[in-house]
């Protein structure tokens, strides 16, 4: 299915937190999909009334081989994407086309010790989707170490969380935080930090072996990538995608 049209139906909507709703769709024939972590798919958003037939872009929160496609969608007010997938229901079938991105992986890394993973809010979910490639990677190359940090305004805000925080607690060597900036974070949670996650990497000397993944908010993406040149890194070793909501 790699950039082809292709309609998919609508079988779970949940409200994981009070600015985001998460659809899983499947094909119509109950076929399994085949993509790399980290990916895209576009729906195909139908004319209205008011409003032109739009296409739009959300990243897939679940990894590949599975018969099930999972994205999470900010609500923004006046937004005609997520108007539209608001308003499904289960069952209802849509348009999509896919699969698009090279916000990926490499099968393996060559002079990189640390990765490190930035998001804002849904901007989060193809790193959620890259868990299983992480832990190959951690595997594979005993000596890299990854950092993934999640940007909110308030805890409650958090995507994907109990996920990452388990896959912390399997690998050592993977670190989560989650960003909160309107607010002081329960000290409770080892996890929490205070701050805006493009702050975050001031704490470490970024260097040549490092390779950074950025996604979400174009403001944290744009404020983040020239952070890295200042420091000396190559634009190669900052993967960008960018969310224009």
């Amino acid at each position: 299915m790699a950039g082809i049209t292709f309609p998919l139906r609508v079988i779970e909507i949940k409200q994981p937190n009070i600015g985001v709703r998460s659809f899983s769709f499947q094909s119509l024939d109950g076929s399994t999909f085949t993509y790399q972590p980290g990916q895209f798919f576009r729906v195909h958003v139908p004319a209205t009334d008011t409003t032109k037939a739009v296409i739009r872009s959300y990243s897939l929160a679940n990894p590949p081989g599975t018969d099930h496609l999972d994205i999470s969608v900010d609500f923004v007010e006046g937004g005609v994407g997520c108007a539209y997938l608001y308003a499904l229901a289960e069952g209802d079938v849509i348009e999509a086309s896919g699969f698009f991105g090279k916000l990926v992986l490499p099968e393996r890394l060559l002079e990189v010790y640390r990765v490190f993973f930035l998001a804002t809010s849904t901007g989060v979910a193809p790193f959620c989707a890259m868990l299983n490639a992480i832990e190959r990677l951690l595997t594979i190359h005993p000596n890299v170490t990854c950092y993934l940090y999640e940007g909110v305004k308030t805890e409650d805000r958090g995507l994907y969380v109990e996920e990452f925080v388990h896959f912390m607690r399997k690998n050592p060597r993977f670190q989560f935080r989650l960003c909160v900036s309107r607010e002081t974070p329960d000290a409770g949670h080892e996890y929490l930090k205070p701050g805006y996650v493009q702050k975050q990497l001031t704490e470490f000397a970024l260097n040549s072996t490092d390779l950074l993944y950025l996604c979400g908010n174009p403001k944290m993406i744009d404020q983040t990538f020239s952070y890295c040149l200042e420091q000396g890194l190559r634009s190669a070793q900052v993967k960008r995608e960018k969310y224009f909501a």
